[in-house]
């Protein structure tokens, strides 16, 4: 679900206005992050009315990531105006679950490629990167993106954070839009060194979007373009 927003045109009251709590983590917050937080849930609750359910108060957990309701999972990302949300609903009484990861970003602007690529990606992905993307610092953009897009599906598992650094670019697939990322590090009993997955992105004015669908127990991923 995608829906834009102006933060300039926010006030409190708006909270009450799309019947949404107000948490009281946001009591000292600036008014563009209230915004940011109020877009997310409206866009969800747009997203669970699409699955056919009712809206919820989805709150503020551990580490700021959003509590969904019980039957769904999603995972929220907003920048510059723009909130997407991905829900999947979970499969009853199945040994797996759905654990959505998205994020949207702005491209890295060619000068901070030297910068920030070191804290983002080791010599050999930035090697692989510099092969498949024409313009480097995108590339870059995409798989800063993708990194965190796998953060936050795996978050519920993991439960802390972990660096992008712990995260390998295996393989690049231009043609279907397609990151495969690996595990270099132990993260859980069942995510460990050299676990896979698959991230999908799509690019647009300047910015990228990315997304993915982790399956909790098997570790299959379920992708599609947008």
């Amino acid at each position: 679900m995608h829906c834009s927003f102006d933060a300039t045109g926010y006030s409190d009251a708006l909270f009450k206005h799309y019947d949404i709590n107000f948490p009281p983590q946001l009591t000292s917050t600036v008014s563009h992050r209230k915004a940011e937080y109020l877009a997310g849930r409206i866009a969800a609750n747009h997203a669970m009315a699409a699955l056919g359910m009712p809206p919820a108060n989805i709150s503020i957990g551990r580490h700021r990531s959003p509590v969904w309701p019980s039957g769904v999972a999603g995972a929220i990302t907003h920048h510059r105006g723009q909130v997407y949300c991905m829900l999947a609903k979970q499969l009853v009484d199945s040994p797996s679950h759905l654990r959505p990861g998205i994020d949207y970003e702005s491209f890295i602007p060619a000068q901070d490629l030297k910068l920030l690529a070191t804290s983002i990606v080791n010599p050999a992905e930035l090697a692989l990167i510099t092969t498949h993307f024409q313009h480097p610092e995108q590339g870059l953009s995409v798989v800063f993106s993708a990194k965190e897009s796998l953060f936050k599906a795996l978050y519920p598992e993991v439960g802390r954070y972990f660096d992008f650094l712990d995260v390998n670019v295996s393989n690049i697939n231009i043609s279907c839009r397609e990151l495969e990322l690996s595990l270099l590090c132990d993260l859980t009993r069942h995510l460990q060194r050299g676990c896979r997955f698959k991230v999908y992105w799509q690019t647009m004015d300047n910015s990228v979007l990315t997304w993915i669908l982790h399956c909790a127990n098997n570790h299959d991923q379920i992708g599609q373009q947008a």
